[in-house]
């Protein structure tokens, strides 16, 4: 029998997410048993359908056996209709009618029509790397990067608490990726707290840990010693300018944005989370390995991160459903098939 989960876990609660998609899931120990989406939640229980075609019920206890699959939009609705199917006659739902997101593939063609050239556009590069002057503007990432490879190595942040610390708000003041007002709740941290904060960034950024736990236990020290929570933008700032190639700086509003296509089930938190960190950290490699597919190399995370607001925010939405619908009038009747247009605008 399979041992329900401590009182204190923040294992997923299996719900249904917007526009009708439910969340895709497997279970963490019978990988056999394929996906599943989520039938029916009730108060104690959760109904789910899995693609060996079993129909099975998980008391409230077990749901951490069930973890969150990211899939793109296309693949994620093909495998949530296929599992629809299965379903016994009282369970079936009328196809409902969808909004498809934005695609990976229109968002490249905008970035190749607006930077010719891509990332090593000169237009691209002066705005969002650097223009060669000695003081870089916020929104300029070479710099931040450099800055970041001087002052955060593991030997600065384990020296003297002062250097460490002047180091540490001096890369985050560099830089727009967190919003002033938090920049400067940081700063102003109390003394007594300032070595548990640098202690725990650097674990962070060099512990061998799981990521999870550190990401986690970073979270709890910054809490503390700020009197509020951190913010998403803020816990993940440190990792993705020090491990620019690997790790990411999230922005919740334009990460939800860009799962839409690439990862539908996935939903930021208020509070920062280890396991969503990873889930999010997942899904822009995904969008990476797009780009690559489609010769665009990006230099770093913080390429795929400008990348994705480029390509999402209102005015660049609005030319991608101009090009979708030309591309419609070009195809031969026979062949166009109506599709839902997304219509919400939403602040940059």
């Amino acid at each position: 029998m399979l041992d329900p989960a401590p009182a204190d876990t923040t294992s997923p609660n299996p719900e249904t997410v917007e526009d009708g998609i439910p969340a895709l899931v497997r279970h963490t120990k019978r990988a056999q048993w394929g996906l599943a989406i989520v039938v029916r939640k009730l108060d104690d229980r959760a109904i789910v359908q899995f693609q060996d075609g079993r129909l099975r019920k998980f008391k409230e206890g077990y749901y951490h056996m069930l973890e969150s699959v990211d899939r793109p939009y296309d693949v994620t609705m093909e495998l949530v209709d296929a599992l629809r199917s299965m379903l016994p006659d009282e369970d079936q739902k009328k196809r409902e009618k969808r909004r498809r997101p934005i695609e990976i593939d229109e968002q490249v063609e905008y970035f190749g029509e607006k930077y010719d050239g891509g990332f090593v556009a000169e237009d691209y590069t002066t705005t969002h790397r650097g223009d060669g002057r000695k003081r870089p503007l916020k929104r300029h990432r070479d710099g931040l990067v450099a800055k970041a490879a001087e002052k955060l190595t593991r030997k600065a942040l384990s020296g003297d608490l002062e250097v460490a610390w002047k180091g540490m708000v001096s890369v985050l003041k560099m830089s727009d990726l967190v919003a002033a007002k938090e920049r400067k709740v940081f700063a102003g941290i109390d003394e007594d707290d300032r070595q548990d904060v640098v202690d725990a960034v650097r674990v962070l950024l060099y512990g061998k840990a799981l990521l999870t736990q550190r990401f986690d236990a970073c979270v709890s020290v910054m809490e503390r010693a700020m009197g509020q929570t951190p913010s998403w933008p803020l816990m993940t700032f440190y990792p993705g300018v020090v491990h620019a190639k690997e790790e990411v700086v999230v922005a919740p509003d334009l990460y939800q944005r860009q799962a839409r296509w690439m990862a539908p089930g996935l939903r930021c938190s208020d509070r920062p989370m280890g396991l969503l960190y990873e889930r999010m950290r997942a899904m822009v490699q995904g969008v990476r390995e797009a780009l690559l597919k489609r010769e665009f190399e990006p230099r770093d995370m913080l390429d795929v991160r400008d990348f994705m607001w480029l390509t999402l925010k209102p005015a660049a939405r609005t030319r991608i459903l101009e090009m979708r619908a030309k591309r419609r009038l070009m195809q031969p009747a026979e062949d166009a098939a109506p599709a839902p247009v997304e219509v919400e605008v939403e602040a940059a």
